[in-house]
């Protein structure tokens, strides 16, 4: 078994909580690996880690929190109480096969359970009267549709 290092996708980061450190001020302005030379980087993401020469992670934290701030807003549409994603036509389909309603009501589940990580042991009616969510039968129904 043979490892090999792939030098394009090297970068050479020194460690250190003091950025003035006297290592840092006599170090060559590039390191050579199998010829190549490879720049000083202030930052990596090595395995998903974001590591900066202090070892600090804010970087990493602030990227992960701006990734997760983003899934969070595309979701608040779908979320917020005010929703009417998956009801705002139901008019137009109220009197449609049960089995398309029902179709609906699956994707309604799956996005509870996936909001709640419920595991599979708990029924999807506790769900609904835990955040007082009516079904989309139930929802057709009280509308008066």
């Amino acid at each position: 078994m043979r490892i090999e290092v792939n030098v394009n996708k090297s970068a050479a980061v020194h460690f250190a909580s003091n950025p003035n450190h006297t290592l840092l001020q006599g170090r060559p302005d590039t390191v050579e690996l199998f010829g190549t030379p490879i720049s000083w980087q202030k930052e990596v993401k090595y395995l998903g880690v974001t590591l900066d020469s202090k070892l600090s992670f804010r970087s990493h934290i602030n990227r992960v929190r701006d990734k997760k701030r983003f899934i969070l807003s595309r979701l608040y549409v779908m979320i917020c109480g005010r929703s009417k994603m998956l009801t705002g036509t139901s008019p137009v389909f109220a009197h449609c096969k049960p089995a398309y309603i029902q179709r609906l009501q699956v994707i309604q589940n799956r996005f509870l359970r996936t909001a709640t990580a419920s595991p599979w042991f708990v029924r999807n009616i506790a769900l609904y009267k835990d955040f007082r969510i009516d079904s989309i039968a139930k929802h057709l129904l009280s509308s008066g549709l």
